[in-house]
């Protein structure tokens, strides 16, 4: 019985996060088909990476509107004929414009699959599960990137962009059967499916215990209105607003978007011998993949926030190697072995930490009613601030060296050591209707949750006494 509701969610996580690995080959699918660009000519890059934030951008807002009426599994869906379409285009025309429209359609699948995808996996995950099951989100992610990376090293242009349909297919095919959240499917006055989804879910009639506790929180939850106000609200509601904002600025930011756009340009040209190839650019995601994976293991036992500052210590650590060495680059040229290292370390740093969990602490900390709505301005912000980055990245790099880029990552990571030990809150262990309740900001919280468990499930029934908590 126990294995076979484990079971039963990680095929709905899977099979919701191909679509993950599906906009994550789209994102770097430029990078191991172009060409070294000359220095001052960025053209191509410009024209591959800037246009896809942009219909992230513009998506993500209707998205998440969509995301709350029509449901989290079917919005979801419709990222699979978009990103089948773009690949089409690819086929079939040639030209700027065909570019840039593929871009901009892809762009549109990033905004569903990231401001739906974790809304689905957390509403869907036990709460002794839920850290484990959303990691996978960044563990597919990177399995996107891999595939990309290992195709468009072995084919060629048309023969690339016809494997790139594979994720689209696969996705459609398999998410296709899986239920509704059982949460939007209460937030729709749908109980008989939100019981059938939640029976399948758990693999069992027993979850009566469970139902009602989603039950009585999303009932309390819609009689509020829902929002851009609602997210500011409270001051508990701004405190989440703020750290969910910070954290993605923090993302966005520290350097992972465009190293995984230029990692293989960059091995090519800085690189020396057995460095300075495509298979060692593979071989680094595959590792980061490995890390990435095993840590989403642990982080319900060890905790967010642990896992968090240890992953930002890490990555400031690596990316202030990678700024001495790009400084030094005249020097240590026969040590490329330290910059593939660094490069490495900082790799799994950022995905263990805020690459792996921003998806988790997007959809723990905010309710029901506005959890797609936060999530549209979180991948809003997310999106304008990696088209910041990645521009940037290519002008500083091509003016004043790769040493300021890898700088400012070690500023902003350092930035994170400081701040995130104070600003996040553990939510390891708790429901969503116990995280709402108690809420997972408050200085002093008003009310103490009487908590019981069932198959395995820390439950909250009613609250039980009023008390301040010192």
């Amino acid at each position: 019985m126990v294995a076979e509701r484990v079971l039963r969610q990680w095929i709905a996580t899977i099979t919701c996060s191909i679509s993950v690995s599906m906009v994550a080959s789209c994102f770097v699918w430029p990078a191991p088909l172009m060409p070294v660009p000359e220095s001052g000519k960025q053209f191509n890059w410009i024209l591959n990476s800037i246009p896809m934030p942009v219909g992230a951008f513009v998506f993500s807002l209707p998205a998440g509107w969509l995301a709350d009426k029509f449901g989290r599994r079917s919005v979801l869906l419709q990222a699979c004929p978009l990103v089948l379409i773009s690949w089409i285009i690819v086929v079939a025309m040639e030209g700027i414009v065909a570019l840039l429209i593929v871009r901009v359609i892809q762009g549109f699948a990033m905004a569903i699959v990231y401001v739906v995808g974790p809304a689905y996996l957390a509403e869907i995950s036990e709460s002794h599960k839920r850290g484990l099951l959303t990691g996978q989100f960044q563990t597919m992610y990177l399995l996107g990137v891999v595939y990309a990376y290992t195709m468009g090293s072995l084919l060629g242009y048309t023969s690339y962009a016809f494997t790139q349909m594979i994720f689209p297919i696969v996705a459609i095919i398999a998410f296709y059967m899986m239920p509704e959240s059982p949460y939007f499917l209460l937030m729709a006055g749908k109980p008989a499916s939100a019981v059938d989804a939640l029976q399948w879910l758990r693999g069992s009639d027993e979850i009566i215990d469970e139902y009602n506790m989603i039950k009585e929180s999303v009932e309390r939850d819609m009689l509020k209105r829902r929002g851009f106000r609602d997210l500011i609200r409270t001051i508990e509601d701004q405190r989440s607003l703020a750290i969910a904002v910070w954290m993605c600025i923090l993302r966005s930011l520290s350097g992972m978007s465009p190293l995984s756009i230029f990692l293989i340009d960059m091995l090519s040209k800085d690189a020396k011998g057995i460095f300075a190839s495509q298979p060692m650019a593979i071989n680094l995601m595959v590792i980061t993949l490995a890390f990435t994976l095993a840590f989403s293991f642990i982080v319900d036992s060890v905790g967010r926030k642990p896992v968090l500052i240890f992953a930002t210590v890490g990555s400031t650590t690596f990316a202030a190697m990678l700024t001495i060495y790009y400084g030094l680059e005249t020097t240590v040229d026969s040590h490329s072995w330290i910059m593939y290292c660094a490069m490495v370390g900082f790799s799994i740093s950022h995905n263990v930490g805020l690459g792996g969990l921003m998806q988790t602490i997007q959809a723990e900390y905010f309710p029901c009613r506005t959890r797609a709505l936060a999530g549209s301005i979180i991948t809003m912000l997310h999106a304008v601030l990696t088209l910041i980055s990645i521009a940037l990245f290519i002008y500083w790099k091509e003016s004043i060296g790769n040493s300021s880029n890898f700088g400012l990552y070690t500023v902003i990571s350092l930035t994170g050591v400081g701040v995130l030990p104070v600003a996040i809150h553990e939510t390891t262990g708790r429901t969503l209707a116990q995280i709402e309740e108690v809420g997972i900001c408050r200085k002093k919280s008003r009310k103490i949750m009487a908590t019981s468990t069932f198959n395995g499930q820390t439950v909250v029934p009613d609250v039980i006494s009023d008390i301040q908590h010192i």
